[in-house]
């Protein structure tokens, strides 16, 4: 996995276990630390659901952007990834895939669970939605403006920039 796809997956797969990690034993335990009154930890885990989502939306949203700025793969590489991430969402596997790609699929699952308790939601759906946020995701571009004012003009070509001195 030397490649800069290998890289990514390697990334991508850091980020959904990290976010994962912390949801469902990171902030529980340190919860029943803090909390040890079940009505006041059981609101903190609902406000725990609610930030885990939003960071999921802003997760998705960073790595569609870094499929393409950062590692220049392209459309249909990234597809590719993604795909072949998402795949065993809808294939039964042994029980420690299964139980990763459960805890996957409710760290956005919940999320809007806790909006619209009435619906159900499938996991194709829910891969759409990640998929949706992964491709907005490519069209955002991240600039750091400390290097452009590093350089002293901003955007300006290389001529001008002599001329202006």
């Amino acid at each position: 996995m030397r490649t800069k796809a290998g890289h990514f997956v390697i990334e991508f797969l850091f980020v959904i276990g990290s976010v994962m990690l912390l949801k469902n034993w990171i902030f529980p335990l340190l919860i029943s630390f803090w909390f040890p009154a079940l009505l006041a930890a059981e609101l903190f885990l609902e406000w725990t659901m609610i930030i885990v989502g939003a960071m999921m939306i802003f997760i998705y949203l960073g790595l569609g952007s870094s499929s393409k700025q950062a590692y220049r793969l392209s459309l249909i590489q990234a597809v590719g990834i993604f795909f072949g991430l998402h795949f065993l969402f809808f294939i039964p596997t042994f029980s420690l895939v299964d139980q990763f790609y459960m805890y996957w699929e409710h760290l956005i699952k919940d999320f809007f669970s806790l909006f619209f308790p009435r619906q159900t939601f499938y996991t194709w759906q829910l891969v759409t939605v990640y998929f949706i946020l992964y491709l907005v995701g490519r069209t955002i571009r991240v600039k750091d403006e400390k290097t452009e004012l590093k350089s002293g003009c901003q955007g300006m070509p290389t001529r001008l920039k002599m001329r202006n001195r």
